[in-house]
């Protein structure tokens, strides 16, 4: 599943959204999870939908060690 910030906690909050109360295990099957936005499940790859490659370099940054020497 892929996360992404909630842009409003009252209609898309994926845990407040599950209505869980009175199951049990042998009625786990009936729990609607909702779609929301900010809880994406993956989708299968296929020839339309290629595995993304990683960047061969990731971008340096080196603006750290300006803010510790005034210290």
């Amino acid at each position: 599943m892929v996360w992404r910030e909630p842009k409003d906690h009252s209609t898309d909050c994926y845990f407040c959204l599950t209505d869980i109360k009175g199951h049990n295990r042998k009625g786990k099957k009936s729990i609607v999870y909702p779609d929301l936005q900010s809880a994406i499940r993956p989708v299968l790859h296929s020839s339309d939908i290629p595995v993304p490659q990683p960047p061969s370099e990731l971008p340096s940054d080196d603006t750290s060690n300006s803010d510790d020497s005034e210290s």
